[in-house]
């Protein structure tokens, strides 16, 4: 797996542009749900370091979430 870009379909975002789009990362969990990545969801995969390299996924909403303050969240 690449270690950065963008699954599912365009949200019209910069990063849609910029970066590859990449295949959905089946069964990977999502770095701040913990839920795993299916068909038809959307978001980001990035580089994580833990024990060594390798990259993690965020659902869109997970990631949103994890960047923008809780009064900016969609109900």
């Amino acid at each position: 797996m690449s270690d950065r870009g963008w699954f599912g379909k365009d949200w019209g975002a910069p990063v849609c542009r910029s970066t590859p789009h990449l295949p959905t990362p089946r069964n990977l969990l999502c770095l701040r749900c913990d839920r795993p990545v299916k068909d038809g969801d959307q978001g980001l995969i990035m580089p994580f370091v833990s024990d060594g390299p390798s990259a993690c996924a965020y659902h869109l909403d997970c990631f949103m979430k994890s960047v923008l303050p809780p009064e900016r969240w969609p109900s």
